[in-house]
């Protein structure tokens, strides 16, 4: 895999900083950490603000002599998914745009190190074809596809959460049964259904337990 020149974070800083577009003590600070295993050093670019996204794809592209193809000009062919490593694209944020026979073509978030590109050729059997896109558009490409599709789904989905919620419910609400309470579910009315009153006080009358009805009279008449 060659290119025109070396696709290098080291010789990106010099550019931005021979053309004045970065501050030096930043941009070194940053360029250090991407190769200590830090964020990369384009997303750190503009994450930090010290280079509008736009403006350094277009110095990327001036310098390495790359197209520029960012992933709203463009509908990423879902074939090109079929064989990559979700977790390698994630972590360097980098787009799977198209394959055409052992040609990949993957949009950069800006730019990566072609050590990157080899590892994705090296794990696809791919001939792998680098474009500049944007970091903020790769970003949100990887978040609303292959961040999503890696995520654990709970068992059941969210259905069951439910379930098991009402099901709690309902048990806090259900009584033992030895309670005194516990007994079988009154006869429901249907429609028509009367009320007997004379069968309803009856059996109030015959329910053990209750106290006999106290008689009422004129203390008058008693005495």
């Amino acid at each position: 895999m060659k290119y025109a020149q070396r696709l290098d974070y080291g010789r990106l800083a010099e550019t931005l900083l021979e053309r004045g577009l970065v501050a030096p003590e930043p941009a070194r600070e940053l360029l250090q950490q991407s190769r200590e295993g830090g964020l990369g050093f384009c997303e750190a670019l503009v994450t930090s603000s010290l280079i509008a996204d736009w403006d350094l794809a277009r110095v990327i592209c001036e310098t390495f002599q790359l197209p520029f193809l960012p992933v709203e000009l463009v509908t990423p062919n879902p074939a090109a998914r079929e064989e990559i490593d979700d977790d390698l694209f994630i972590r360097h944020s980098l787009v799977p745009v198209d394959v055409f026979g052992q040609i990949l073509t993957v949009a950069m978030p800006g730019l990566v190190p072609a050590e990157v590109l080899a590892e994705v050729s090296a794990k696809t059997g791919a001939t792998v074809h680098p474009v500049v896109g944007s970091v903020e558009s790769n970003r949100r490409w990887v978040s609303d596809n292959l961040e999503v599709a890696a995520a654990p789904e709970r068992e059941g989905g969210w259905g069951s959460i439910f379930d098991e919620a009402d099901a709690e419910v309902l048990a806090g609400l259900e009584e033992p049964s030895g309670s005194p309470h516990a007994g079988p579910p009154p006869h429901p009315l249907e429609l028509g259904d009367t009320l007997d009153l004379e069968a309803i006080e009856a059996e109030a009358a015959g329910t053990p337990g209750l106290p006999p009805m106290p008689e009422f009279g004129d203390s008058r008449e008693r005495g």
